[in-house]
């Protein structure tokens, strides 16, 4: 029952389609309702939009290390007014030994399911998890964020992680730190965050999460470009056979850190670090949503967010499924 219970986190409850919406429903531009700012599109930032292609699973196959064929996990990185500054849905394939990211962009407009009540039926996606929070108690952020995630893209999960930035801070010094390099420099002292010059920069975990919050002078799609280093960074140095002895310490400390969120068992955890040990230089891919599926906007009040076309509901149920 230990190895096969969760650990610090309780199982969900099914998602249920809330009775004023439905699967697939996205907000459209100019239709706003009471909750909506005022609409004043701002002008488009560069930004990725490499359309990701993901592998279909094709020619069968047992999954290796015991894990199930597939197992989706939400990953969300969370602060400390319980808004959900990093959001990743990550597709871990146990046949064909491969691992899909995508990054859900944390401004992005959408209805927010159960909150009618308090006056909330739409906001930016990041909220979802801190209203779950706030209106429903301890442990409900991740159900109102897993009901708003059914609500439009009409996919569940099998698992989920949620790490304060305390808990992120001693992932990165339990493992003695990450190595990012950069063309450019970045700019942080806007948010009176630290600037980082072109090179390479160790970084210890206060640095780390500093240099993951970066928002301006760029935009968020370069601050998701950021974090997205720092993961891989994280991965490489896991996935190199000399630091294979970190993994079972930073396995215990994931399971008994108390402000780290998760369902997972130990046996899920075990099969989790089966596969790490098995990655290759092309094992973990990261993906974002097209650029142009979604319109930054600003409200006259100076509020910024993002409006979704309906097309980036397909989008995410094709990269949960597999099919790119």
């Amino acid at each position: 029952m230990i190895w096969n219970g969760s650990i610090l986190g309780k199982a969900l409850p099914t998602p249920v389609k809330p009775t004023n919406s439905s699967p697939l429903v996205q907000v459209t531009p100019g239709k706003p309702s009471a909750q909506q700012p005022d609409l004043v599109p701002a002008t488009p930032e560069t930004t990725n939009s490499d359309e990701p292609t993901i592998a279909s699973q094709e020619g069968g196959g047992d999954p290796v290390c015991g894990g199930p064929p597939v197992m989706q996990i939400l990953a969300l990185g969370v602060d400390p007014q319980e808004q959900t500054d990093a959001i990743r849905l990550v597709r871990v394939d146990f046949v064909t030994q491969q691992v899909s990211v995508l990054s859900i962009p944390r401004d992005l407009w959408v209805p927010i399911p159960g909150f009618t009540e308090h006056g909330i039926n739409e906001y930016r996606i990041n909220a979802a998890y801190g209203y779950g929070e706030y209106f429903n108690g301890k442990g409900g952020g991740v159900v109102s964020f897993a009901n708003t995630l059914y609500a439009n893209y009409d996919i569940t999960f099998d698992h989920y992680v949620v790490v304060h930035f305390d808990s992120f801070e001693k992932i990165i010094d339990q493992i003695g730190g990450v190595d990012i390099t950069l063309d450019q420099p970045v700019d942080g002292t806007l948010q009176t965050l630290p600037y980082f010059s072109t090179g390479t920069h160790h970084l210890d975990g206060a640095t780390a999460l500093q240099f993951s919050r970066i928002r301006y002078p760029d935009n968020d799609a370069h601050r998701v470009d950021r974090q997205t280093m720092v993961i891989q960074s994280v991965i490489a140095k896991l996935k190199d056979p000399a630091n294979f002895k970190l993994i079972p310490g930073l396995a215990i400390s994931f399971l008994t850190d108390k402000s780290l969120i998760t369902d997972l068992s130990l046996n899920d955890v075990s099969t989790l670090v089966c596969l790490t040990k098995k990655f290759d230089a092309d094992s973990v891919t990261f993906h974002s949503i097209p650029a142009e599926m979604y319109t930054p906007t600003k409200a006259a009040s100076g509020f910024f967010y993002d409006l979704p076309s309906p097309s980036v509901a397909q989008f995410v149920q094709d990269f949960w499924n597999g099919v790119r």
